[in-house]
């Protein structure tokens, strides 16, 4: 059917637009136009799948960091605000950025992995 070619044409057309690339071979039925449109289309979900999860990742990182950051600023200006000394005021600080490192590693090898009961115990 022509109409059937021409629409499945310019939707595998659309999707090679999207970023998914045209392929060098070109479909010579309505059968395999139809199954290219279903894998630029699925090709096209999983980039944007991809894409949306770094980017999830990177904003929970940037957030972790921003309120690391916060505390920080906040410990800063309380010991201003207390007119503690600068050199008292900078053990404090490297201090409690010592032991925010230490619990930074202590929280990341303490996790839990379940499927590791599932092993053989020696």
């Amino acid at each position: 059917n022509y109409w059937t070619h021409q629409y499945l044409m310019c939707m595998l057309w659309s999707f090679c637009q999207l970023g998914v690339g045209e392929s060098p071979l070109q479909p010579t039925n309505e059968t395999e136009m139809l199954l290219n449109c279903m894998i630029a289309f699925r090709a096209l979900i999983t980039t944007a799948t991809l894409i949306s999860t770094m980017s999830n990742l990177i904003a929970g990182l940037r957030s972790l960091r921003e309120d690391e950051a916060t505390q920080f600023r906040l410990l800063r200006r309380f010991l201003a605000q207390n007119r503690i000394p600068h050199d008292v005021s900078h053990k404090v600080t490297q201090f409690l950025q010592h032991q925010f490192a230490n619990a930074q590693k202590a929280r990341s090898s303490d996790l839990r992995v379940p499927l590791l009961d599932l092993l053989s115990r020696p």
